[in-house]
């Protein structure tokens, strides 16, 4: 059964320039970290393409646990290459369309069993979409499900 994970979000744009294509980043640190992570869902408003990335080290507003490194920025590992979420950039036919992304599409190498902290790099090079974003983002985690005993054999 799958179990909904807490997490912190928070998002930063950048503008980028004639050759880069706007970026919007948005960074996700879970609360009980690392844990594992089995999916993401979401809901597509306008992203053109999503990569995702992950570091070990935690965002300074998240709770401490030592394991941030203060002082020095994270460094980040692509365990998703770029995917694209709408088939043309400048067309709205599959632009708001729901998605789920499973921890077996993550990198091989990817340690989906300790996730601390993940950054998604949300992508829309069209000027027709100014506005872009995830929306209902959310990650998932197998819950234990308790079993009652079996009920004892009769003699």
């Amino acid at each position: 059964m799958l179990s909904l994970l807490d997490a912190t979000i928070s998002t930063s744009f950048e503008e980028g320039s004639e050759e880069a294509k706007p970026l919007r980043c948005i960074r996700v640190s879970f609360t009980r970290a690392p844990v594992e992570l089995v999916a993401i869902t979401f809901e597509n408003y306008y992203v053109a393409a999503l990569s995702i990335s992950h570091t070990h080290a935690r965002s300074i507003e998240a709770p401490v646990r030592g394991t941030h490194t203060s002082g020095r920025d994270p460094t980040w590992t692509t365990v998703l290459p770029e995917i694209p979420l709408m088939a043309d950039s400048n067309r709205e036919d599959d632009a708001q369309a729901h998605h789920e992304i499973l921890g077996s599409q993550l990198s091989e190498a990817f340690d989906r069993r300790r996730v601390s902290t993940l950054r998604l790099e949300c992508r829309q090079p069209s000027t027709s979409f100014r506005d872009f974003e995830l929306r209902k983002l959310r990650f998932y985690t197998l819950s234990e499900v308790e079993c009652a005993p079996a009920p004892a054999r009769p003699p």
